[in-house]
């Protein structure tokens, strides 16, 4: 690894632990997803890691309105707990992931 390739990974590792509760996902993905699992058969998504048994998308243009606003007063959203149980045991989540980007 280059030293700008590695100083680039400990910037974007370094911010994600000091904002803990931000996550890019809700920003910039939308994918609609079908499950067996949730009350709604036909869903939408930000992420693989978003528990589809304990989100509720907020009605109108945008269904993570609610995990945006949580984040933002840096509370974690239940239906994000798999990527706080991963990064609480030292694992890269999917939100770790999304800061790393195509490094």
């Amino acid at each position: 690894m280059t030293d700008a390739l590695k100083k680039s990974v400990d910037q974007r590792l370094l911010w994600a632990e000091q904002n803990p509760a931000l996550c890019i996902y809700p920003y910039v993905t939308l994918d609609t997803r079908y499950s067996e699992l949730s009350s709604e058969p036909v869903y939408k998504t930000c992420c693989c890691n978003l528990d589809d048994r304990t989100f509720v998308p907020r009605p109108g243009a945008d269904p993570f309105a609610e995990i945006k606003e949580q984040q933002l007063n840096e509370q974690w959203p239940e239906a994000c707990w798999r990527c706080k149980k991963e990064e609480d045991h030292g694992g890269a989540s999917e939100r770790i992931n999304g800061f790393m980007g195509d490094i």
